[in-house]
């Protein structure tokens, strides 16, 4: 019995043996090469803001900005004027018509916060509008840059709390540079 597990064990450490030397003297394939792990991190907001496009987009939203503001900056001041105006006179007024004219200011006030908020959202549907496809061309650059540089895994800087820890590249720079090529080609070929 002695002589039998003995053998086994004998069989076994030599059949070992052999596959850690058949192992080492093997080539390694590109299948079982170790790989090499290439991360980036892209800063999308400061591509988005950066770019042509962006900077367009950006100037665009701006100017409508503006434009909304004076409007509702001009009633707002419109409602001042008329609330100084009815403490000037409410102690002329009778009770009823200075009542009447408090809801009717009242009444134009919640107006213009509706339309405070109307221009909030007309803003954000703008923007939405103008960046949707600068967003687009922004991805399309990135996959492109992550195919021809080969990285294993490019993540957005916002999800990455040290990204330098782990050893990843902005490729941020390289995004803006292609999507503005992207810009430039196209508008070459019109």
């Amino acid at each position: 019995m002695k002589a039998t597990n003995l053998s086994l064990t004998l069989v076994a450490l030599l059949g070992l043996t052999a596959t850690a030397a058949a192992q080492q003297a093997a080539p390694t394939s590109p299948a079982t090469a170790p790989r090499t792990e290439k991360i980036g991190v892209v800063d999308m907001q400061r591509a988005l803001t950066e770019t042509k496009d962006g900077k367009a987009a950006l100037t665009q939203l701006a100017a409508l900005q503006e434009k909304k503001q004076k409007e509702l900056e001009a009633k707002r001041d419109e409602l001042t004027k008329a609330d100084a105006d009815l403490a000037k006179q409410a102690s002329v007024l009778k009770p009823a018509e200075l009542e009447r004219k408090r809801k009717e200011l009242a009444t134009k006030l919640n107006a213009l916060q509706d339309q405070m908020s109307k221009a909030t959202s007309e803003l954000r549907e703008e923007e939405a509008r103008l960046t949707k496809p600068i967003a687009r061309k922004l991805d399309a650059a990135l996959a492109q840059i992550a195919q021809r540089d080969q990285y294993t895994l490019i993540l957005r800087t916002e999800a990455v709390a040290y990204p330098k820890s782990m050893g990843a590249r902005d490729v941020t720079s390289q995004v803006i540079a292609e999507a503005d090529k992207q810009v430039s080609g196209r508008q070459g070929a019109q």
